[in-house]
């Protein structure tokens, strides 16, 4: 059958599992601002003692159009083995972002009415945005990030492949107001340092040996999205940056 909407996951679309599989529709959550409050104690109101991002959230519905209550079962079985995986979401309508997700509802077949729309509903944590799927790239001493979240909410996390173009024992980069020093290193020329990030999770290695008890400055490097980001270094290194927007 033919969908009018379409997700897919890790590269793989739900349409694909079954020839008689329609898409119904595709529902969005944008993550919301949880708010912490203490009561005052002289006066009405309260005072707001924290903020934080929650989650994002997508839910797809879709039918499942097979006659055959086994076939079915086993296409069920298959549909939600594929789900519980997690991973990296894509719908039809943001061709263009991808949302790191968990299957927070998995589909649930009901016996009497078998041709029933089922619904399987995933859930964003980390980071709980959508992200361009493909990186902006810069190899200059500037960096323009995509995006529509502001920098007082969250800013995009930039990776670095910094490659020696001499011996060196400290180098630096900076972006947007954050820096990564390095000291205490030794890297031929040509030795490449690469930062990078695993579900959120900062690395910094040359190689396979890890850096990160010889850095200092920022906790992180990160660039604000919707704006150009000025990049400057020291020690002899080239250096490529990249970073994936984040959107609402």
């Amino acid at each position: 059958m033919i969908s009018r909407y379409e997700l897919s996951l890790n590269g793989v679309p739900l349409s694909s599992f079954h020839p008689s599989l329609m898409v119904l529709d595709i529902q969005y959550a944008d993550p919301q601002l949880e708010i912490t409050t203490a009561a005052m104690a002289t006066r009405p109101g309260a005072y707001v003692t924290h903020q934080a991002i929650g989650s994002a959230a997508v839910k797809v519905l879709f039918e499942l159009h097979c006659p055959d209550i086994k076939e079915r079962r086993r296409t069920l079985d298959r549909i939600t083995a594929w789900a519980m995986a997690g991973g990296t979401l894509q719908t039809s309508d943001r061709p263009e972002h991808i949302l790191s997700v968990i299957c927070t509802a998995p589909p649930a077949l009901t016996a009497k009415d078998f041709t029933a729309p089922l619904s399987i509903a995933f859930t964003a944590y980390n980071p709980p945005f959508w992200q361009d799927k493909v990186p902006s790239v810069t190899t200059g001493s500037s960096l323009y990030v995509p995006g529509s979240v502001p920098p007082s909410i969250a800013r995009a996390q930039v990776d670095a492949d910094i490659t020696a173009t001499a011996a060196i024992t400290s180098c630096s980069i900076a972006i947007g107001g954050t820096t990564i020093a390095l000291s205490g290193i030794s890297i031929p020329s040509g030795g490449v340092i690469k930062i990078a990030h695993n579900n959120g999770i900062l690395s910094i290695k040359h190689g396979n040996t890890s850096l990160l008890n010889k850095r200092s400055g920022s906790d992180d490097l990160l660039a604000d999205c919707g704006a150009l980001n000025l990049i400057t270094k020291t020690g002899n290194i080239g250096a490529k940056l990249s970073a994936r927007g984040l959107w609402l």
